[in-house]
């Protein structure tokens, strides 16, 4: 019950092992122990309820995977603010409809820090969408106007940790207040997907939706409580790296070692000097790291675990994957219902199962293959075993909705509760097996 909300999560592990590390920057610039991520991100929120933030507003955030960045989104989570990360590498046209659709009461980005340049987007915002209350430029060295800087924000948090002055009983007393109307059935996060028509939409997802998952891919992939230590190298912008990666450590009590953006030989480095157990990337990610002429000299003798996800992959790539660590593992992921939601793992003797299907679900969310969706709305008759159908799950991982696109959400998830994933595919004891897709997509920018 304690891990229903995803701050929650960070309350439990604060109080079980505050001085266990829960966030390490690759490159050992930054860690933050349990204690700390609580501590912090409730000084942070109360800054945020200063700044007139509250339940159901959406903050939007251009911005790396970097440990501000995770400190920014929990403290949102406490307060009932939905965080959407966009990916960096958007158009500034893009960002500037994605503003447009969740209308937010503020938007966090980076200004100017090399490799990055944001200036010209700065200024398109400020003229696009001036009903933005607070315009909020992050790791800037130079001043962007028209904006305040995240360091003004941050700061007086930070200070929270040595200040000799507590808070008062008023200020606890409001923020537990506020705090406490925040529920698992909630919304916490946007994700942009491109669904089942290819363009961009903005699934929301609830703190029950993600810590749902979590507790599935930790008893599947991450070997329950354990704790273990997770390399997160994918962008924030997708499950891969929010839902499925960062929190889902995080629930288990493990420790999350943030690149900001990937690199092949940083995220191998990362491996060696971090001991890290489990890494999870799209095939892309591991080629690149494979081709690297170095590649051999790393030590990766701590990782226990590797995922790859997005789409299907060849026998030599699962052969050199099982080469890499002990078990490997990979399953159906889908924005719509916060990352994995069916799962099959190996050992390098067994890998060849991995090439058969994508496992199988969990009973807390079932898959069926059914018949399309009726014209009412509801959901079409089951299938028998090896009948091709459209995949479908229903359950407590199934998203809230596109937002503000009912249309949408209405193709997507049936009258009586069935997500429709716009897979099709069938089901026998081996379990999923994908065979098309209902519609055909085009996957903006590389991510599944």
């Amino acid at each position: 019950a304690d891990r229903h909300l995803l701050h929650g999560v960070v309350a439990k592990w604060a109080k079980d092992k505050p001085e266990a590390p829960a966030i390490l920057s690759s490159d050992g610039s930054h860690a933050v122990k349990w204690r700390d991520f609580d501590r912090v991100t409730t000084a942070l929120a109360k800054e945020l309820l200063r700044l007139g933030f509250a339940k159901g507003d959406f903050l939007v955030t251009l911005l790396p995977l970097s440990v501000d960045h995770v400190l920014l989104e929990y403290s949102c989570f406490k307060i009932g603010v939905i965080v959407a990360p966009l990916d960096l590498r958007l158009p500034g046209a893009e960002v500037i409809r994605a503003l447009e659709i969740l209308r937010p009461r503020g938007f966090a980005g980076l200004g100017v820090n090399a490799p990055f340049d944001f200036r010209e987007l700065w200024r398109a915002v400020q003229a696009n969408c001036e009903w933005i209350q607070h315009l909020i430029a992050v790791d800037s060295d130079e001043a962007i106007p028209g904006t305040r800087s995240f360091a003004s924000i941050a700061e007086p948090a930070w200070r929270a940790l040595t200040d000799a002055n507590p808070e008062t009983a008023a200020e606890s007393a409001a923020l537990a207040g506020i705090a406490s109307a925040v529920t698992e059935d909630d919304a916490a996060l946007v994700i942009f997907t491109t669904g089942s028509t290819g363009s961009p939409k903005p699934a929301l997802l609830s703190h029950r939706n993600i810590t749902v998952q979590n507790m599935c891919i930790c008893g599947a992939f991450f070997g329950g409580d354990r704790g273990s230590r997770t390399l997160v190298n994918l962008p924030p912008s997708h499950v891969g790296g929010q839902t499925e990666l960062l929190m889902s450590t995080f629930f288990g009590g493990g420790t999350a070692v943030l690149l900001e953006v990937f690199d092949a030989g940083r995220s191998l480095r990362a491996v060696t000097q971090h001991r890290v157990e489990i890494l999870g990337q799209i095939p892309a990610m591991f080629n690149l790291e494979w081709m690297l002429k170095d590649y051999d000299r790393h030590d990766l003798s701590s990782l226990k675990f590797a995922a790859y996800g997005g789409h299907a992959v060849s026998r030599p790539f699962v052969d050199r994957l099982a080469a890499m660590t002990p078990v490997i593992g990979t399953g159906l992921g889908l924005t719509e219902a916060a990352g994995f939601c069916t799962y099959i793992q190996a050992s390098a003797d067994g890998r060849e199962a991995i090439l058969t299907g994508l496992g199988q679900d969990m009973p807390v969310y079932p898959c069926s293959i059914r018949q399309p969706m009726r014209a009412d709305g509801s959901a079409g008759d089951e299938l028998t075993s090896g009948e091709i159908g459209h995949v479908c799950f229903r359950g407590p991982q199934t998203f809230l909705g596109y937002v503000n696109d009912p249309a949408a959400t209405a193709r997507a998830i049936s009258r009586d509760g069935f997500l429709y994933t716009g897979d099709l595919g069938y089901k026998d004891a081996g379990g999923l097996h994908l065979t098309g897709r209902d519609k055909w997509v085009i996957k903006s920018l590389g991510y599944q």
